[in-house]
C-alpha cells in the first residue's frame, strides 16, 4: 500500500514515473482490449471516432454520426473529469493526488462489470424465472409430457422456471423441412431441463444450439480397417457436438417423452452428454455438484 500511495504522489523520482506510466499503460491496453471484445471496436481510439463522424456526415448515415458523437463527447467528459480530480487534489494538497480518477475508473470499470457479466446474466435469468408460465406451454406440458403431472408441486415450478430460461437462451434451429413450433421446443426444453433439477446450474453453458429434425437422420461415418477405409451411414435419433451443438430426432424426442417405462430418453441421454462435457472432454463422469 505504501509503494501504491508512492506511485500516485506529487514528488516521483524518474524510474517511478516509468513503473507509473507502464501501470497506466497496461491498464489502458486492458480497456482497449475489452471494449473490442465488447463491442468490436477500439474504444480508446479518437482518431478513429472522427474519422466514423466525418464518413458519417458524408454517408448520411446517422447512426454512425451519433455513435462518433457520443464517444467522443464520453472521451472530453472523461479527460475533463480527471483533470478537476486532480486539480482539487492539489488544491487541498492531497498525497495521492491522482488517486482519485484511477479510483473513479475503477468503479466505472466494476461496474461494466456488473452490468455485461456474470451480474447481469443472473439478473435476467431471475427475471424470466420470475415471469408467468404461459398457459399453453403448460397445456403442452400436460399432453407431451406426462410424467410431469406426477412430480411434486415444487419440482413442476423449479423445471418451469427453467424451461423459462432454457427457451430464452437457446435457438432451436428445423432442419430437413421441419418447422420449430412452441410444442416441439417446449417438449424437447422440458426433457432437458430435468437434469437441472436441484442443482446449481449454468444452464447448458456450451450449448449454441438444438438442431431439430422431423425423424431419425443420416451421418457419413468413416471406419478405418488397417490400411483401408470404410465409409458408412447410419441413421441416428440424437447426437452431442462438443463444439456446442445437440442434434435431435422430433419423432424420438416425442416418443422419450411420452414412453416413461422403456429406460430410452434420446434428449436426456444427449444432454447428459453436455452436461459431461462442461469442464472438458467427454469422459462419462459429469459433474454433479459438491452435494452429490
Amino acid at each position: 500500500m505504501r509503494r501504491l500511495r508512492f506511485l500516485m504522489g506529487r514528488h516521483r523520482a524518474p524510474s517511478v514515473d516509468r513503473t507509473f506510466g507502464l501501470l497506466l499503460a497496461f491498464n489502458a491496453g486492458a480497456v482497449n482490449a475489452g471494449g473490442f471484445l465488447v463491442l468490436h471496436m477500439y474504444t480508446s481510439h479518437m482518431t478513429g471516432f472522427a474519422s466514423q463522424l466525418a464518413d458519417g456526415l458524408v454517408l448520411g448515415n446517422t447512426v454512425l454520426v451519433l455513435n462518433a458523437l457520443g464517444a467522443l463527447l464520453a472521451f472530453i467528459c472523461g479527460a475533463a473529469t480527471s483533470a478537476m480530480q486532480v486539480s482539487w487534489g492539489r488544491q487541498y494538497r492531497l498525497r495521492s493526488v491522482y488517486a482519485l480518477p484511477l479510483m473513479l475508473e475503477a468503479v466505472l470499470l466494476l461496474v461494466l462489470w456488473m452490468a455485461s457479466g456474470p451480474v447481469r446474466t443472473a439478473w435476467r435469468r431471475q427475471r424470466l424465472r420470475s415471469q408467468p408460465f404461459p398457459a399453453e406451454w403448460r397445456d403442452i406440458l400436460r399432453r407431451r409430457v406426462p410424467y410431469f403431472r406426477q412430480m411434486p408441486v415444487d419440482l413442476q415450478l423449479q423445471l418451469k422456471r427453467h424451461i423459462q430460461v432454457f427457451m430464452a437462451e437457446k435457438p432451436f434451429i428445423g432442419c430437413a423441412g421441419l418447422v420449430v413450433t412452441d410444442e416441439i421446443r417446449v417438449t424437447i426444453a422440458a426433457q432437458a431441463c430435468l437434469l437441472l433439477l436441484n442443482r446449481r446450474t449454468g444452464y447448458y453453458p456450451q450449448l449454441r444450439q438444438v438442431l431439430v429434425y422431423p425423424a431419425a437422420f443420416l451421418v457419413q461415418r468413416s471406419q478405418h480397417d488397417g490400411a483401408v477405409q470404410h465409409e458408412q451411414r447410419h441413421a441416428l435419433a440424437g447426437e452431442s457436438w462438443s463444439q456446442g451443438q445437440v442434434i435431435l430426432s422430433w419423432d424420438d424426442a416425442l416418443q422419450g417423452a411420452t414412453t416413461v417405462g422403456d429406460g430410452r430418453n434420446v434428449v436426456i441421454h444427449e444432454f447428459a452428454h453436455q452436461l459431461d462435457q462442461e469442464n472438458g472432454d467427454a469422459n462419462g463422469a459429469p459433474y454433479l455438484g459438491g452435494g452429490a
